[in-house]
């Protein structure tokens, strides 16, 4: 299952170990999101992490919508990664990653903010499309991925204006900080560098973390 493959990838580029699985929090009924949120917040969009803290438990739920399953189905991108499909599975690479860093975090009793979450998942899309297609022997051109995923981009305009800013905000820092980390000198283990740099990033606290992305750039902390 492409959602598992997810999770996997996620967790062998940043080296965790969770003990639970995506798939068994996965939700694909659109009436879903609804039912469980408050109407004002409960935004038609095609992938949501759904959770909330009750008696020192946290109760989670990951939404994405059946036809973005179905897609990613008939043409999974751990067999081949296509130009026509890369928009339904960055979408579910959003969703897995959310799940991952709330579940990792919540294991290590550390809170998360939601600029955090938004960022992380950024940084996830990029890196697991870029591993991808090098695995799969046909690297897409850095460049052209940073263009597209963070350029390109466009945020729904049903978002509220701290919404709006908290999502434009991530897409600054993760553009910023995949760039640096892509522009690492060529050197005969840079590699390994690259993968001890995204592995301490995915670690760091809020402020470090978004310290970390703005190392280079001209941009100011929140």
């Amino acid at each position: 299952m492409t959602i598992a493959s997810i999770q996997a990838h996620i967790q062998s580029l940043y080296d965790l170990q969770l003990d639970y699985r995506v798939e068994d929090f996965l939700v694909t009924d659109p009436r879903f999101p609804g039912r469980v949120q408050e109407a004002n917040a409960a935004r038609e969009c095609d992938e949501k992490l759904l959770f909330c803290e009750c008696d020192g438990e946290l109760l989670l739920s990951l939404y994405l919508d059946e036809s973005l399953v179905d897609s990613m189905s008939q043409a999974d991108p751990y067999q081949q990664l296509e130009a026509d499909h890369l928009g339904d599975f960055c979408t579910a690479v959003e969703g897995v990653s959310h799940f991952v860093y709330l579940v990792y975090n919540a294991s290590h009793e550390r809170p998360v903010s939601q600029l955090e979450l938004e960022l992380q998942a950024e940084v996830d899309k990029y890196f697991v499309v870029w591993n991808l297609s090098e695995r799969q022997g046909r690297r897409v051109g850095a460049d052209a991925l940073s263009h597209w995923l963070f350029d390109r981009c466009r945020f729904d305009p049903a978002l509220g204006a701290g919404e709006q800013r908290r999502y434009r905000r991530a897409n600054r820092l993760a553009r910023a900080f995949c760039k640096r980390v892509r522009n690492l000198p060529e050197t005969a283990g840079r590699k390994d560098v690259v993968m001890r740099e995204l592995r301490r990033f995915y670690r760091k606290r809020h402020r470090d973390k978004v310290n970390s992305a703005l190392a280079g750039a001209q941009m100011r902390a929140p």
